[in-house]
């Protein structure tokens, strides 16, 4: 066996392929880890009807061909079809990534603590997450924060412009309440002469498609929207891990946003919040970010720095290889 083959192999393993923050994540793991790894997808068509023994049986096969030392099981379905598999043939690391409660059932809860058996150690994005995991499962201690890497574009002080360009780069989903987001853009757009685009995957219902605000679909890159906003806007009230808010601040562009998303990101991020689900609520914060834009502008310049320093891909990079290289030499072991 070479050397490189006996490198411990790591699999970052993930519904399907879409976008979203766990897919963007991985996106940027791979790319940046330094031990070898690989993407797998529990659907990897995307298909939702496949049985649980079908894909127990494929993802087995393909687990079987990679051999890896450490799987990443990113979400609730991973993490679940991952141990239920795999055993403890390889170290199993479960990623939490969603902003609701996956374990507010109670046959769920009693499933996990059986799987709890096959976990290796259990990642959060965030810290209120891992106090929510830990509330449910007081008695698992394998646990730590590990924030959602985020690869930045230049950080560059936009104090000297004049804000006229809105934009969110977010799913069409109901938690990001693109209803409310368009409310404020037809209200605004006329009376602040503000013009507003979203960007992100998703159904346009009747309501978004009568909106004054352009929809341009998914964006691959927020290299691709950095050029093209003032400010980011975001009306989603519940965020594990916001990687656009913090793709923007990173960037230096202002932010505005719920209270509890901000909440997320620190007390000391320059973010304009606003607490309520009213169109009202959500304006005024917005036209408060215009009128004080060059202050909040260049506050933000200053926080970005920090925040490129905490929340950069290689940082979060070599979190996740330590923990391949916490793992993985029992996982080696067993195989020999």
């Amino acid at each position: 066996m070479s050397d490189y083959e006996a490198r411990p192999t790591a699999v970052h393993l993930l519904l399907s392929p879409r976008i979203g923050g766990a897919e963007t994540l991985v996106a940027g793991l791979v790319e940046t880890q330094t031990v070898p790894t690989q993407i797998m997808y529990l659907d990897p068509l995307g298909e939702r009807s496949v049985g649980r023994i079908s894909r127990v049986v494929r993802l087995r096969r393909e687990l079987r061909r990679i051999d890896p030392s450490v799987i990443f099981a990113h979400s609730f379905l991973p993490a679940f079809y991952a141990r239920l598999s795999w055993g403890r043939r390889a170290k199993i690391v479960v990623v939490l990534h969603s902003a609701s409660d996956d374990y507010e059932s109670r046959s769920v809860r009693i499933a996990e603590r059986i799987l709890q058996f096959f976990t290796a150690h259990v990642v959060a994005v965030s810290a209120s997450q891992l106090q929510q995991y830990q509330k449910r499962f007081p008695n698992f201690d394998r646990v730590s924060v590990v924030p959602n890497g985020v690869a930045f574009c230049d950080l560059r002080d936009r104090s000297d412009q004049v804000p006229t360009r809105v934009g969110c780069v977010a799913r069409l989903a109901s938690q990001k309440r693109p209803e409310l987001w368009a409310a404020v853009a037809d209200e605004l757009s006329e009376s602040e002469g503000l013009s507003f685009t979203w960007w992100g995957p998703g159904v346009l219902s009747d309501r978004l498609l009568a909106s004054s605000a352009n929809f341009a679909g998914p964006t691959p890159d927020f290299a691709n929207v950095v050029d093209s906003i003032d400010i980011l806007f975001s009306t989603s009230e519940r965020e594990a891990h916001p990687i656009g808010i913090l793709e923007a601040l990173g960037a230096g562009i202002p932010v505005v946003c719920h209270e509890a998303v901000a909440a997320t990101v620190g007390s000391d991020a320059p973010i304009v919040t606003f607490g309520d689900r009213s169109t009202e609520g959500a304006s005024r914060a917005l036209r408060i970010c215009v009128e004080r834009y060059a202050e909040i502008a260049r506050e933000t310049w200053q926080f970005g720095v920090k925040v490129r320093q905490t929340h950069g891909m290689t940082v979060c990079a070599r979190e996740y290889d330590g923990l391949v290289s916490r793992y993985a030499g029992n996982a080696m072991s067993r195989r020999r």
